[in-house]
């Protein structure tokens, strides 16, 4: 989009599409988020301007033990992973996944949430690749 090859809104505009931050203020019929508050939230565009504005049903409080970083990020990893095996990829109890680029360091990648347990809902059968270093070379739990 910024390169104009993709289409979109003509330029000048601020790209982003997901960020984190802290509420610094908040309309009088928003009950649950206060000033201070550590969100996660979606954008169709300007996520990554200094300010920005964001509607509470697109917010969520970052969980504990996730740093703004990672926040910045979650919700795209997450629901392009979910997305892929569930929707797309119409993954059924009892299959096996395999989960290439499944690393947790590094650039954000749908590959470690697709890797997570928690999103197969009973489907337990993965196996994760990557390259280097053999931190998690293979993982599989049996049906």
């Amino acid at each position: 989009m910024i390169c104009e090859k993709f289409g979109g809104p003509e330029p000048p505009f601020i790209p982003g599409g997901e960020t984190a931050g802290h509420v610094v203020a908040a309309g009088s019929d928003v009950s649950d988020f206060a000033i201070g508050d550590a969100v996660m939230s979606r954008h169709t565009l300007g996520a990554l301007a200094e300010l920005g504005n964001a509607r509470p049903a697109l917010c969520d409080k970052v969980p504990a033990g996730l740093s703004m970083a990672q926040a910045g990020v979650f919700r795209g990893a997450y629901t392009t992973a979910c997305h892929a095996l569930l929707q797309r990829g119409r993954l059924a109890a009892g299959e096996w996944v395999l989960v290439h680029g499944a690393r947790r360091t590094g650039a954000p990648s749908p590959g470690w949430p697709a890797h997570t347990p928690n999103l197969y809902q009973g489907h337990r059968r993965r196996i994760a690749v990557l390259r280097g270093e053999p931190r998690f070379a293979r993982s599989a739990e049996p049906a």
